[in-house]
This record gives C-alpha cells, sequence and structure tokens, in this order.
C-alpha cells in the first residue's frame, strides 16, 4: 500500500474529515499529542513522529540531551528513539518502519503505543520539571557557609 492511501485509510479509521496527506508527509493531532508521518524519498519506509513539545529542563540542565543520551535503551522505548529538533528545540519520540509491513491497523497500533510513550514522557518531564524548580527555590533560600566556621569543622 502507498503511503497516500495508507494515510487516507488510517485517517478514515480515526473518523478524521477533510483530511488530505501531502507528498511524502502527513500531520495529525491525536490525543492532544502532534504526530507527523514522513515517508522516505524511497517510498518504502514511514516515520512516525511523536512530539513531546519543548526540550525539557533549564539551559543548564536540559532533561532532554540527557534523554537522547539513554537512546541506546532501544527495548524500553519499545524501538523508538528520542529526538531533539534543532531548528526549534523540539523534543520528541520517533520510529521508523517499513511501508510494505503496515496497513491501517497495524498503522494504528504503532500510533496508540507511541501517544501511550509520550504520554508518559510527558508526566516524567513535568516531574522533572517541578523538581528542578523546587530544587532552585531550596538552594536560592540557602546562604554561602564558609566551610572553615562550620559547626563541624574541627580544627587541629
Amino acid at each position: 500500500m502507498e503511503f497516500k492511501e495508507l494515510m487516507q485509510k488510517f485517517a478514515d479509521g480515526l473518523n478524521v474529515a477533510d483530511f488530505s496527506p501531502e507528498d511524502g508527509s502527513a500531520a495529525l493531532a491525536i490525543d492532544d499529542i502532534p504526530f507527523g508521518f514522513i515517508c522516505s524519498e524511497s517510498g518504502d519506509e514511514l516515520t512516525i513522529l511523536a512530539d513531546l513539545g519543548q526540550q525539557p529542563g533549564s539551559a543548564d540542565r536540559p532533561l532532554g540531551s540527557v534523554m537522547l543520551k539513554a537512546n541506546f535503551l532501544y527495548e524500553t522505548l519499545h524501538g523508538a528513539v528520542f529526538y531533539l529538533n534543532p531548528e526549534n528545540d523540539s523534543f520528541g519520540i520517533q520510529q521508523r518502519f517499513r511501508l510494505v509491513d503496515l496497513d491501517p491497523a497495524s498503522l494504528a497500533e504503532h500510533v496508540e503505543r507511541l501517544a501511550n510513550l509520550a504520554e508518559e514522557w510527558r508526566a516524567i518531564v513535568a516531574g522533572y520539571g517541578h523538581i528542578e524548580a523546587a530544587a532552585k527555590e531550596m538552594s536560592a533560600g540557602e546562604k554561602e557557609m564558609d566551610p572553615l566556621q562550620a559547626d563541624g569543622f574541627m580544627r587541629v
């Protein structure tokens, strides 16, 4: 099945009205998660991208960069990998499939699994943001301590 036909049947299964995939790419929001579908130039592979939003963490401690280093945990993401788009600092999960192995039902299963992964990672990222904010608040309230004046310092 070719890309356009597969995507149209997939969208029909989701009851998406007025859907018309472009040549080689399509976009849909599923469960409030922006998805991108990109067909390779050769027409034999489909990459599915689930957008997680802006790179999480602060400028000095970007969680996204750490997560990218964890891409070797292939089984944890069930074959998917994290990506970071340097153009807009958006972050997400992507996975590539052979087009000949896909039909609308199997595509729906892969998209559902990626949507579930995206929701789980959004929760992790949100939790990280709260922890980082709390840590900054705590460290801002602490005064610098001179180690020579510390209560537990023993002079010899």
